[in-house]
């Protein structure tokens, strides 16, 4: 018959804490994304579709949004 309290107990894995764990993707990409899109929106309207003004638009808004997502990148690196 078996004896199962001569059995070792099963240990879970647990990652080391000085482990620091990688996002993918980040706020930068999405948020430059986001204001591409916001930036089309605002130069379509305000220069009724003027096509170098709208380009313009559209890549002002992206490095911004890609500021603003590197930003928020770091502070969430440092509260961690």
């Amino acid at each position: 018959m078996a004896n199962p309290h001569h059995r070792k107990k099963r240990k879970h894995f647990t990652p080391p804490p000085h482990v620091r764990r990688e996002t993918k993707g980040g706020a930068a990409s999405i948020m430059a994304i986001f204001g591409g899109i916001i930036g089309l929106a605002i130069f379509y309207f305000a220069i009724q579709a003027s096509l170098v003004w709208l380009v313009v638009g559209v890549v002002m808004m992206s490095l911004i949004g890609y500021m603003i997502g590197k930003w928020m990148d770091s502070t969430a690196l440092k509260k961690k």
